[in-house]
């Protein structure tokens, strides 16, 4: 039940205690656990012994006399030290400075239920409303308090209660290529071109980096050859020519374009790198020859998905510099030398920026004015659309307060984040869930079982689930035909295992559903599922990858099996007040497009719920004898944080990085009411006892934008333990049956003795104390555990 021991420090608290505190811990021990259990322990060679209901150690002695009294009650304890709040005010400081998170307080007077599903206009918002947002604003990378954050950092509610994690950039493979004003030899089609001036596109990566695209071309003379070089050159008049070499490196025409009005625009090349080809970006001629530095080399940009996919959000734009009906000369209106207007995104002038900027497909170009001072645009074009993976993880503990300073048990099971291939060390010592096919990720090769890429045999639309061996343990590969089919299969995991009746070792699927199922000679079936991914309600030694080549929707699909094995595994807490929610982390994610924000359509919800993110709560609580439904709301305010480049935001000390902003009040929590509610019935002998992110609160009193409250702190304990409170002891002694709890409160040297139900709460001369849950297992599900002293250390 009580996971591993870690150090729990508040914000502004430094760790350089926890070195101290685990010396002290190993002598605190044989006190804190029952001499019985530790006693037969010792005398065993072990370091202590303590009561579980599962022992993951090395010996268990049965028949301990204590351990039939192991039990664990949830406790609620505190003082009568009284808040109040007003909206506007700050959450967590009473500096005005320092104001980072501010009090929603609304209406609470009103007999409502609590409305926000406005995300956009929270004057909209109707009944009581309960809640915080961020009052400081991150769209800088100097922003105070909080700035910005690039990859790998992140936004999060006080206590950590869901942060906005910002993971990676996805994918990492550029190719290098470069556009320059340059001199060619043509003399082999004009022996007076020994020494032509010409615009020359080179792919330096990839030798069939470009595509031709000559079909409407006035005079095309080649087909749509790939190469990695092309000239662009004037032939005299208003024709623009086009050359490029072939594989024998012998250079060859490709046709003439006519650019004789400012009305034309003509494709000439496409660039052909892995899955950025065809209308991703297209090289374009646009207006006319007939006027001086008039004609301009456009890279038309056009994404997958997102503000790049609209036509003419991305585009970037080199002004060519010529005489009219004359050869080319540079760039802008003044040759070897960086002006603004030399290069242009969108509306922008980009020509004198000293920094690599970005795109939004992704497109890192490399110091303008530095090349523009050389006439020449360099480029890092990327495999695919770039996205910003991210995650919203939450975290909801119960902790065990001790007199030691900064220690905190934890319960519940973290799940590994999805990893890809080329990270894995010894997949055969893990259980391993491939998501995305042998064409994405080369280590399926490897498996005798799996389909390899040259043998793949699935139509689009469909996909297979599948188990092999994978040494000692087992792995499961779901994979479709296309990237979307992928994503097809892992939501099948997700939302049917194990609800329908499966079997078998092979499932096809087809559009969704289930098309056929193949038994195999292995030991697992997927009759067994969770099993052996889940064993004894604990994930067991697994492992989610995807393939290093993968498209977003199977990065996507990992994250999506992880998170639905995680609601089966989740330590589910029923307290008294019939809340429900994970303890431990639980997460989703998605790939979000440069320029979009985090919650715009597709991607997250803007009211996020229990459903989006397993830690964030849901059930009821009791007000005035009645139980009222209430639940956890985590609101992107204006679809929240923004993915940002240095050119989508305008602020160039970005550079080639990727950023996420975040608006003031667009990130924001509520408790809301499901229910009308009268909070007018609160008072401080019948407070309202709620679960604020992960702090318990007992509501006094309520005005119209006020609140007054009771903190207090919840509290982990095992049959024994010891709360202390200044001077002051609280004791679990015993648990009943049907959850009542039996406890000593020692408090300004008087011992007084109570007995309380599940439910409810007590003052004992200003400490209020509340029993929360409990739990006990029958006296023979209870072991006596003996560990090893330096097991400890592990």
């Amino acid at each position: 039940m009580i996971g591993n021991v870690v150090s729990y420090v508040k914000r502004g608290k430094m760790e350089k205690k926890l070195l101290l505190i685990i010396p002290f811990l190993l002598f605190l021990i044989p006190i804190t656990y029952s001499d019985s259990c530790n006693s037969a322990c010792i005398k065993k060679g072990y370091g202590y012994g303590m009561c579980s209901s599962t022992c993951g150690s090395n010996l268990t002695i049965p028949g301990a006399a204590d351990c039939p009294k192991f039990g664990q009650a949830v406790m609620v304890i505190g003082t009568e030290s009284i808040n109040k709040y007003e909206n506007a005010e700050s959450y967590e400081s009473d500096d005005i400075e320092e104001q980072e998170w501010t009090w929603i307080l609304r209406n609470l007077k009103t007999k409502a239920s609590t409305y926000i599903r406005d995300t956009s206009d929270d004057t909209q918002h109707t009944g009581p409303i309960i809640g915080i947002k961020n009052n400081f604003l991150a769209d800088t990378l100097s922003s105070t308090p909080n700035p910005a954050v690039k990859a790998g950092s992140k936004f999060c509610l006080p206590e950590e209660y869901l942060c906005i994690d910002f993971v990676s950039l996805t994918p990492n493979t550029y190719a290098d290529y470069e556009i320059s004003k340059t001199t060619v030899d043509l003399s082999s089609f004009n022996s007076s071109w020994s020494s032509k001036a010409a615009i020359y596109i080179n792919s330096i990566t990839d030798s069939n980096g470009l595509k031709l695209q000559t079909a409407s071309w006035d005079f095309p003379v080649a087909s749509d050859s790939t190469t990695d070089k092309i000239w662009i050159i004037n032939n005299g008049s208003t024709y623009a020519g086009i050359y490029y070499e072939d594989s024998t490196n012998t250079k060859k025409l490709a046709g003439y374009i006519n650019m004789n009005s400012d009305s034309i625009d003509q494709n000439i090349v496409d660039i052909n790198y892995q899955n950025t080809k065809d209308t991703n970006i297209q090289i374009d001629l646009r207006n006319s020859f007939s006027t001086g530095n008039n004609l301009d080399l456009v890279l038309d940009i056009l994404g997958e998905k997102g503000s790049a996919s609209t036509n003419g959000n991305d585009d970037l734009t080199i002004n060519l510099m010529h005489t009219a009906s004359n050869d080319f000369q540079g760039f802008g209106t003044t040759s070897a030398s960086a002006e603004d207007a030399d290069l242009v995104w969108v509306s922008t002038n980009i020509g004198k920026k000293e920094v690599d900027l970005r795109t939004l497909y992704g497109i890192i170009i490399k110091n303008p004015k530095q090349n523009a001072d050389s006439d020449k645009v360099q480029l890092q074009i990327p495999d695919d659309q770039v996205y910003a993976n991210i995650s919203l993880t939450g975290k909801s503990t119960l902790v065990l307060s001790s007199p030691i300073e900064n220690e905190t048990k934890v319960l519940g099971d973290i799940i590994s984040e999805p990893m890809l291939a080329s990270e894995v060390i010894g997949k055969q010592d893990y259980n391993v869930i491939y998501v995305g096919g042998p064409c994405a990720n080369p280590l399926l090769e490897e498996y005798d079982e799996f389909p390899k890429c040259s043998s793949w045999n699935l139509n689009q639309g469909e996909a297979m689930i599948k188990l092999a061996k994978n040494g000692k343990n087992t792995a499961m590969l779901v994979a479709g035909t296309t990237a979307e089919d992928t994503r097809m299969a892992s939501q099948f995991v997700k939302d049917k295992f194990p609800k329908v009746k499966l079997e078998g070792k092979t499932i096809i699927l087809k559009k969704g559903n289930i098309s056929k199922m193949i038994g195999e000679t292995f030991d697992v079936d997927f009759s067994d599922y969770p099993y052996p991914f889940v064993q004894n309600g604990k994930l067991t030694n697994t492992l989610f990858v995807f393939g290093d080549k993968a498209k977003s929707d199977d990065t996507i699909g990992a994250s999506d099996i992880s998170s639905a094995l995680m609601r089966i595994t989740r330590n589910t807490i029923v307290p008294a007040n019939k809340t429900e929610g994970v303890t431990g982390t639980a997460s989703s994610s998605y790939n979000i497009p440069l320029g979009n924000n985090i919650g715009d359509d597709n991607y997250f919800n803007k009211l996020i719920t229990i459903s989006d993110v397993p830690t964030l709560r849901k059930g009821k609580v009791q007000l005035g004898g009645e139980d009222i439904s209430i639940h956890d709301t985590v609101e992107l305010y204006n679809s929240g944080p923004v993915i940002q480049t240095s050119l989508s935001s305008n602020d160039f000390a970005y550079g080639s990085d990727v950023v996420m902003e975040l608006g003031q009040g667009r990130l924001r929590y509520y408790y809301v009411f499901d229910e009308e509610v009268d909070l007018k019935q609160i008072s401080a002998s019948k407070p309202l006892d709620v679960k604020f992110l992960n702090t318990e609160l007992a509501i006094t009193e309520v005005d119209t934008n006020k609140i007054t409250t009771q903190s207090a702190t919840e509290h982990f304990l095992n049959i024994g333990d010891v709360v202390k409170i200044d001077s002051d002891k609280i004791k679990l002694v015993d648990i009943g049956d049907t959850g009542e709890i039996n406890i000593e409160a020692n408090v300004s040297n008087n011992l007084t003795r109570k007995i309380l139900q599940l439910g409810q709460r007590i003052n004992i001369q200003g400490i209020d104390i509340k029993n929360i849950n409990t739990y006990k297992p029958g006296s023979e599900e209870v072991s006596c555990c003996c560990t090893d002293l330096l097991s400890f250390l592990k």
